[in-house]
């Protein structure tokens, strides 16, 4: 028998490595939380290069169709590793 977790209230320095360590306790996987910054470019491509010529860094490259619209776009880091996206 597994053992349930009703609620978990934290602070921690480390999140990720906190969330994982309960993810394995639990047998969870741990998705990736989609950023909170969406940066506009009309040139993504030549955004994604700047962004990394002064640290940033490319998670990856995602996009999603809705009937006919497709959207895309890119995941990024910033220097110190908070997530962002960049869309077009």
């Amino acid at each position: 028998m597994s053992s349930k977790i009703g609620d978990l209230p934290f602070a921690c320095e480390d999140p990720r490595t906190l969330a994982a360590s309960w993810a394995e306790a639990r047998g969870y996987v741990v998705e990736p939380v989609p950023p909170e910054v969406v940066l506009d470019s009309p040139d993504v491509e030549a955004e994604a290069a700047r962004l990394v010529s002064f640290g940033a860094t490319l998670v990856a490259r995602r996009s999603e169709t809705f009937g006919d619209f497709t959207a895309h776009w890119i995941v990024m880091n910033g220097p110190e590793g908070n997530g962002f996206c960049l869309q077009g």
